[in-house]
């Protein structure tokens, strides 16, 4: 039961009719209630996991802010080793003992483990909660019920935001006024989102998937063009989804974090990282790349390239069991310690050019967008084989044959306009928001929105690229 099948959103529409007729008081336990339900389709052990885990970090939080100062650094670390033993077991076993493999003359026996979706987000959530609490940024909830429900709750469980208990609980103890507008943004948002994903996305991953999933049999321009298809898709497909969670919080009177701010348009990768998936970067500036920081100050500039490249090589491996999405956070890790350290001899070269500042901006602009789309590849990429062959074989004849093989011309056209319509859409643009009483323009804008999802929305299932993570 994913956001882009019938099913979510006939759960969805119960959920919010429940909530409503259900005096002000039992409000949240109908959320609570809805959420753990919505999990269990996903398995009831699943829902038994996020239960404990969340226990785990209700209980701890508590007990950090009743023992001495000095002892709170030990139930912090408890707590830390709990919550990343589950997620190293469920996420990493097989991946780990399949490696440790190689070396041994007695290799273990093979394990297989389902990870339950969205453990790495309700764990870093947790995490982020505790580390609050240690750091004296919040006190601990003392309600179990709002606790439960800041981790569950369904609309950004499985994908994210990330949010903060600073942010997210004191909403979800703040009466629930019913609010039209709120309602029709959210319902706006959750259009916008279902186009990006199915009308978008899914198109563009027909001819992705066909590519990398042959690799060896192509090579030139159309090697080049699904790398760049897969940078378009990747976006389309993830703030789609935040689109879609954040427009059902606002049905449900919750504020959910934006977690995209037109990212392509970066003009280094510092900057992609502020507008790309917002509230992990946010997590790992504030409790991984800080802390790290903070060890390394006595060794100036490489003491934050360090402190980078340990942040993104997490960062990559947070993303999953694959050599893949280690090489992915090192690149990145790299660009950014490369652009901390060239930084003032770069901007001294330009303000010698006299280059105009427009022409600038797009330049860094062209050339960071061309950095991420290569990382890119190793990170959709089946294997570092597969990668390496891409990235030695982008050039060699043109034949665009597969490329209209996969879409007709009237799908590319109607791809550049659904593209172009999202241009102008609430999410796409961080300084683009919804006005509720555009009168016609409005109601023709998501009419014709909600006609491309009937007659161009790829109807076959296709769950959502981060499920994975």
């Amino acid at each position: 039961m994913l956001f882009n099948t019938f099913g979510y959103f006939v759960f969805a529409i119960t959920a919010f009719f429940v909530f409503l007729a259900a005096p002000g008081k039992w409000k949240r336990t109908v959320l609570l209630t809805a959420s753990y339900f919505f999990y269990s389709f996903f398995g009831v052990k699943s829902a038994l996991l996020l239960f404990s885990v969340s226990l785990v970090s209700f209980f701890f939080g508590i007990t950090m802010r009743s023992v001495r100062s000095s002892r709170r650094i030990y139930y912090l670390w408890g707590a830390i080793f709990l919550h990343v033993a589950t997620l190293v077991y469920f996420k990493y076993a097989e991946f780990i003992v399949m490696n440790v493999n190689y070396f041994l003359k007695e290799p273990l026996s093979p394990i297989h483990v389902i990870m339950p979706i969205g453990i790495s987000f309700y764990i870093f959530q947790s995490l982020a909660y505790l580390f609050d609490i240690y750091l004296e940024k919040i006190q601990p909830e003392k309600h179990l019920g709002y606790f439960l429900l800041y981790l569950s709750f369904f609309p950004k469980l499985l994908q994210g935001p990330i949010e903060r208990a600073s942010q997210l609980i004191p909403q979800l103890k703040r009466g629930y006024v019913f609010n039209y507008n709120k309602i029709a943004e959210g319902v706006q948002l959750i259009i916008v989102g279902l186009v990006k994903k199915m009308v978008v996305a899914d198109r563009l991953a027909f001819f992705v998937n066909e590519i990398f999933s042959d690799v060896v049999n192509f090579s030139g321009l159309v090697l080049v063009l699904a790398s760049y298809i897969f940078t378009f898709q990747i976006y389309f497909d993830f703030s789609g989804y935040t689109d879609i969670a954040r427009g059902l919080g606002k049905i449900f009177g919750i504020e959910l974090s934006e977690n995209f701010q037109a990212p392509y348009l970066a003009t280094n990768i510092q900057e992609f990282w502020r507008k790309w998936h917002i509230t992990f970067s946010a997590w790992l500036r504030d409790y991984l790349f800080t802390p790290l920081l903070s060890q390394f100050r006595n060794f100036g500039a490489w003491g934050v390239v360090g402190a980078v490249l340990i942040t993104f090589a997490i960062c990559g491996l947070w993303h999953g069991p694959a050599w893949g999405f280690v090489i992915f956070g090192l690149i990145h890790g790299a660009y950014m310690g490369t652009s901390i350290l060239t930084l003032k001899k770069r901007n001294e070269l330009w303000e010698r050019s006299r280059v105009p500042a427009g022409w600038v901006r797009k330049w860094r602009i062209f050339v960071t967008f061309n950095m991420i789309a290569l990382s890119f590849v190793f990170f959709r990429a089946d294997s570092m084989k597969d990668a390496v062959y891409i990235l030695t074989h982008l050039t060699g004849p043109v034949d665009l044959s597969i490329l209209f093989q996969a879409y007709s011309a009237i799908e590319i056209l109607s791809l550049i306009a659904a593209v172009a319509l999202l241009a102008k859409s609430p999410g796409f643009a961080p300084a683009i928001s919804i006005n509720t009483n555009r009168g016609l323009s409005q109601q023709f804008y998501y009419g014709v929105m909600v006609n491309l999802l009937i007659f161009l929305g790829v109807k076959k299932y296709a769950p959502f690229i981060y499920f994975r993570f």
